[in-house]
């Protein structure tokens, strides 16, 4: 359960663009813009995306486990009206980012499925390189 306090002090901390509808984050922002945000749960504090902590509070429920990443209709990173944020897969954000224009010259690469040389599973490329190369449990040294 979240304190009123952590509610009321979020919505502080956003200026709403009439014209886009966009919720600009005006406090502190991670290296990519995206608005970060420290709320108690459960008596921890967690530093916590403030898009997905806005997604929560007007979904009133958790983020979906089988879509990690938030996808920003808007293509505004530092924006965090509920209605601009869904939840997505990798695939899906990267295909968001084709559309928009934001691809790296390499899109087809990062879409592309590869397979793991050490155990042998199979994932898109982008995730593969990003995190399963680097941590393959049977990489032996």
């Amino acid at each position: 359960m979240i304190e009123q306090k952590y509610i009321d002090r979020f919505h502080t901390k956003y200026n709403i663009d009439q014209q886009s509808q966009c919720w600009h984050w005006n406090s502190g922002k991670d290296i990519d813009g995206y608005g970060r945000y420290s709320v108690k749960i459960e008596g921890k504090f967690r530093n916590l995306g403030a898009h997905r902590f806005s997604w929560t509070l007007a979904n009133k429920s958790d983020w979906p486990v089988d879509k990690p990443l938030a996808r920003h209709l808007c293509n505004n990173p530092s924006c965090v009206n509920p209605d601009h944020i869904v939840p997505g897969t990798y695939k899906e954000n990267a295909a968001d980012c084709y559309a928009a224009g934001r691809q790296s010259k390499n899109w087809s690469n990062i879409t592309r499925t590869v397979t793991c040389p050490h155990c042998g599973k199979t994932g898109n490329n982008g995730i593969m390189k990003r995190w399963h190369f680097d941590h393959c449990k049977t990489l032996s040294w």
